[in-house]
């Protein structure tokens, strides 16, 4: 799998090299396993940026919006349980639901099995992300955290004055 996202993702020192965000948490698939990939190299040739992992300590990183390529799997893989990681599931959920305004976003490029019959997906992201779109988001993690502004409302706050400040809504 690596190999193919290194091909499609191109690299991360490249004008033309694409992000790849990965929606999972756990001993099978999240963004150290790729790493230790490319050991002792001191990152992957393609670009991963920085991923949030745990609710209350990392909120949610708004370097999900900067990504073309995002990898999910087929269910729900955390280290501390989906009520403590919505950061992973709820991506990992919404980008693989073609029915919702995030999923709509995508386009399912490729499949492979990994340990454990675990599924990854690649998926593409096909057109720039619409205020909309970020604010179903924003709404869907407020509801979650009302009480973690600092986490979640202000950085999605923060995205859409930086990318639609030109956009009144």
């Amino acid at each position: 799998m690596a190999d193919y996202v290194e091909k499609i993702a191109g690299s991360w020192n490249s004008p033309n090299s694409k992000k790849v965000y990965i929606t999972a948490s756990d001993n099978i698939l999240n963004e150290s396993i790729i790493y230790g990939l490319y050991f002792p190299a001191l990152r992957p040739p393609f670009d991963i940026p920085l991923i949030a992992h745990v609710d209350s300590r990392d909120g949610f990183f708004t370097t999900f919006f900067d990504s073309e390529i995002i990898i999910t799997t087929d269910t729900n893989r955390t280290h501390l349980g989906e009520a403590n990681q919505r950061c992973i599931t709820v991506l990992n959920e919404c980008v693989q639901d073609s029915n919702n305004i995030i999923g709509q976003n995508f386009i399912k490029d490729r499949s492979f099995c990994l340990d454990d019959n675990v599924i990854a997906t690649i998926y593409i992201r096909k057109q720039p992300w619409s205020i909309e779109a970020v604010d179903w988001l924003e709404n869907v993690y407020n509801d979650y955290y009302p009480d973690k502004p600092e986490f979640f409302k202000n950085r999605f706050e923060e995205y859409k004055q930086r990318m639609f400040a030109t956009i009144q809504h």
